[in-house]
């Protein structure tokens, strides 16, 4: 059997932890996010966006992106993060449309 515990829920992110009771030894951590408001958002800040700015957010990252990176390492590595925010099909995540 399969069981779930909440470890914690903020927002639209929720973090559980998942165990199978013929195996008590191996967990896993599922993260999930309702992208959807995030991703609403976004479009309205791209539409408010003043471009004169000096500064300009440039997207809103999901946590279970930033999350895999940290572990990955690959949060620290600009030209990774560069990589992440200016690929095509994360655009729908980005606020500032310029190339990063």
């Amino acid at each position: 059997m399969i069981v779930k515990e909440i470890l914690d829920h903020r927002g639209h992110v929720a973090s559980l932890i998942q165990s199978d009771t013929n195996d008590p030894t191996v967990f896993h951590h599922i993260l999930r996010e309702d992208l959807d408001p995030m991703i609403k958002e976004a479009r309205m800040l791209q539409e408010h966006l003043d471009p004169n700015s000096h500064w300009k957010p440039v997207a809103h990252i999901p946590a279970a992106v930033v999350q895999q990176m940290m572990v990955d390492g690959s949060w620290e590595d600009t030209t990774h993060l560069k990589r992440w925010l200016n690929d095509h099909d994360n655009q729908c995540f980005r606020i500032w449309q310029g190339r990063v």
